[in-house]
């Protein structure tokens, strides 16, 4: 894929979202328990080294546990924090300030999943998000208000959690749109 799209390929991978032990097990794979899925995915991105050969495939993982995180602090280029959507802010603050404590020099760029944009949160969110309605109200997952306090919360949690790359689905693509072109001035 790097060499499709002339190096714009980041690889994505994780130990697995909770729900998601039927979609493996629905391909025919065991689901494992967490120490045996961080090992293959410790496998998997060693392994993307090797064909890497002399070039870099930049690798984003998602990791929320200790374990994860410490190894996504050693090996990750980015790394999504993969906080539930009911996590308080000062709870992703912490994990934020752990991954940057166990990557010492290593300066992976933070990601975060913005699971929903605007006021109106669809009905299938809660398969993510659980109820959002009983979300905290400093809840990271949403991301409310008119394009310019859209911005401006994101850049709030730039200059707060060092988070500058941010995952938004494509259901909220157009909603989106303005606030990025906000951004891309800052």
């Amino acid at each position: 894929m790097s060499v499709l799209t002339d190096g714009r390929f980041e690889f994505g991978i994780g130990t697995g979202r909770p729900d998601a032990r039927g979609e493996v097990e629905q391909l025919g794979r065991p689901w494992g328990s967490g120490a045996q899925r961080l090992e293959q995915l410790q496998e998997t991105v060693a392994h993307l080294r090797e064909l890497d050969g002399d070039g870099h495939t930049p690798v984003l993982i998602a990791a929320g546990g200790p374990r994860a995180l410490a190894f996504a602090a050693a090996e990750a280029d980015i790394v999504t924090l993969a906080a539930q959507a009911s996590t308080p802010r000062a709870e992703v603050a912490a994990m934020a300030d752990r991954l940057r404590e166990l990557a010492g020099p290593r300066t992976p760029e933070l990601s975060m999943n913005v699971f929903a944009v605007g006021d109106e949160i669809p009905p299938w969110m809660a398969r993510f998000a659980g109820d959002v309605s009983n979300l905290p109200a400093d809840t990271l997952a949403l991301l409310r208000g008119t394009p310019q306090q859209m911005a401006d919360e994101l850049q709030r949690r730039r200059e707060a959690l060092g988070v500058s790359y941010y995952a938004v689905g494509e259901a909220f693509a157009e909603l989106f749109a303005p606030v990025a072109e906000l951004l891309a001035g800052r």
